[in-house]
């Protein structure tokens, strides 16, 4: 008896050799055969164990870096402030680590500082951390520690703008806010202390003895102890024509002195709008120090203008170009192949040199192009110059002196 056709294909699996063969013992008709061959073969197939999907969160994870290796020479004519740069130094190491949700309505990222490991030996520090829960639409909540939601700091060269070294103050911030539309934003931010109290000692625009702040410890005239204190930031943003032109504003009021401190903030960035590849970015700062200087209690209206206008490669519009955080950055070096760019900015001191009898700056100007070899590479590689002057006032207005600087780097961005 020749075997049917049904089971001549159960004659692949054992379970059917082993049915085709006890049929005539059991009684069992071919077709019955035939139905116990379907029945041991299938299951083969689907019970192999798969291993289980990873958890939604897995997917989301993801590892980023930054890494800038500058060779740099300085020239001093007058008056010297800071040190001179190193001849060779790792100027930044930053590795992030970034994840969020399925849906992406909670997020979490930490920055870690890794230059100084590189350069002086010192333990890798968290710049930046961040955890964003939202509703999904519009409504959301950060916890924020590191650069403070103040100021946009757009940056297309090498070494970090006057303003950022002024105002990039870092603290621990609460922050409430609204998107009403997928170009727009605002916010509250709760700070905990007063991180614009003493950021412009170290910025290089005043003589530090000079101006002669309370130190960490001590009470100024409300008798509020440096570092103590509740401060405020409220911001809001817009982008408009695809992201060509955006602007925002802030102000900032720090707690302390009656009047409190008050920092106001605006900026402006276009993309291709007079000509494709050009961008222009305007930052203006103004604030009301309530710091008991040397002048009795005099305050300041100091102000600083940034201006940048940058040539980018090959050319296409872009959305705010931020130096403030690190994404922000990173996305800015990955964004354009070739970019040559010049910065002008200038700090107004409200009569502060003659004031205080000692310097303060007078302005920056820098110069600079950068080359990414291939952007949307996973690891892309690039080269940068830059040349940038700063320029002092003394007590009388006059120039007190310049320091010329050349900076030439090599990164990698991934």
């Amino acid at each position: 008896m020749q075997p049917s056709t049904s089971t001549a294909r159960g004659l692949r699996s054992p379970v059917a050799l082993l049915a085709f063969a006890a049929a005539p013992l059991l009684g069992l008709s071919d077709g019955v055969a035939a139905q116990i061959d379907t029945v041991g073969t299938v299951p083969r197939v689907d019970s192999v164990t798969t291993p289980p999907d990873s958890p939604p969160w897995q997917d989301e994870v993801s590892i980023q870096g930054t890494l800038i290796g500058v060779a740099a020479g300085e020239a001093t004519s007058g008056l010297r402030v800071g040190e001179a740069p190193d001849a060779l130094a790792v100027q930044t190491l930053e590795l992030a680590v970034e994840s969020s949700g399925p849906d992406r309505s909670t997020s979490g990222s930490v920055v870690f500082d890794a230059s100084g490991l590189v350069n002086a030996a010192q333990d890798v520090s968290i710049s930046e951390a961040h955890i964003r829960i939202s509703d999904g639409e519009r409504l959301f909540i950060s916890i924020d520690a590191g650069p403070l939601p103040f100021g946009s700091f757009a940056n297309a060269l090498l070494s970090q703008p006057l303003s950022q070294d002024v105002y990039g103050a870092q603290a621990m911030s609460v922050s409430a806010g609204w998107t009403p539309a997928d170009n727009a934003h605002v916010a509250v931010a709760w700070v905990d202390g007063r991180p614009m109290y003493g950021q412009w000692l170290g910025a290089g625009v005043v003589d530090s003895a000079a101006a002669d702040p309370a130190e960490s410890g001590m009470t100024d005239s409300a008798g509020s102890a440096a570092g103590e204190g509740t401060s405020w930031i409220v911001s809001a943003s817009r982008s408009i024509l695809g992201d060509r032109l955006s602007g925002g504003a802030a102000v900032l009021t720090e707690a302390g002195a009656a009047p409190r401190s008050r920092f106001l903030n605006a900026w402006a960035s276009s993309s291709g709008l007079g000509h494709p590849g050009v961008e222009v970015d305007v930052e203006v700062f103004r604030g009301s120090r309530a710091l008991p200087l040397r002048t009795n209690g005099t305050r300041f209206m100091e102000t600083t203008v940034s201006t940048t206008v940058s040539l980018t490669l090959p050319a296409a519009p872009g959305g705010t170009r931020t130096g403030r955080t690190f994404q922000g950055r990173r996305a800015h070096r990955r964004a354009r192949p070739f970019e040559l760019a010049v910065r002008f900015e200038a700090f107004l001191d409200d009569g502060m040199a003659e004031a205080l009898n000692t310097w303060t700056a007078r302005n920056r100007m820098a110069v600079g192009g950068r080359y990414s070899f291939d952007p949307d590479d996973t690891f892309p590689g690039f080269v940068t110059i830059e040349i940038e002057r700063r320029t002092f006032r003394d007590a009388l207005n006059r120039t007190a002196g310049r320091t010329a600087t050349v900076q030439a780097g090599i990164g990698l961005v991934f």
